[in-house]
């Protein structure tokens, strides 16, 4: 009888560690990114270069973190995933909506000139600095 508990105790927890999708960490941390909502600062004079690169570095690192996800986690994903919440595939789709959302504010921010709004994103970025280089 003991040994019948612990061969359902097996089959049990190997068929629940089988049944989970660990979301990979960058995805974890980008679907729980926060996007800065910055207003412009009227009273400081616009630096346009500065503001282009920043902008520029923005659109760089958000494009390589797309790349990055499409290339490691959407190459074999099959249709039904990405409606799947439990998959990483939709887990996935769900960061790179996040960082579209990031593409739009920076976009906005540049055509605004808000510089400190700029700012606030890249300093967003550098938190997956590492994870695109």
């Amino acid at each position: 009888m003991k040994q019948k508990n612990i061969f359902s105790s097996l089959i049990i927890s190997f068929v629940l560690s089988g049944c989970g999708n660990a979301t990979p960490g960058i995805v974890s941390s980008l679907n729980q990114m926060q996007i800065p909502a910055v207003q412009p600062d009227s009273d400081a004079s616009f630096d346009k270069i500065r503001a282009h690169a920043i902008y520029t570095s923005n659109f760089s690192r958000m494009e390589k973190l797309t790349t990055q996800l499409k290339h490691d986690f959407l190459n074999d994903t099959r249709s039904r995933d990405i409606f799947d919440t439990h998959s990483v595939a939709h887990q996935v789709y769900r960061a790179l909506t996040n960082i579209e959302q990031a593409q739009l504010v920076n976009e906005q921010y540049y055509q605004e000139g808000n510089l400190p709004g700029l700012q606030k994103i890249q300093t967003m970025l550098n938190e997956y600095k590492t994870d695109i280089e």
